[in-house]
């Protein structure tokens, strides 16, 4: 079964030292967080899928 997350986050390259911070603090309070620095591949991957 896919692993499913609570928040994804999207951003470009210059942002990437904020948004780790952020998602950081996220998952320190519980939140599942998805960012493509938190995945070393996503190409041809599903990473959203509807039911």
């Amino acid at each position: 079964m896919p692993k499913k997350f609570h928040v994804a986050l999207s951003f470009v390259s210059e942002d990437r030292v904020y948004v780790d911070a952020v998602a950081k603090a996220l998952q320190a309070e519980g939140v599942d967080v998805f960012t493509t620095s938190s995945r070393k591949s996503i190409c041809g991957e599903r990473i959203c899928t509807r039911t």
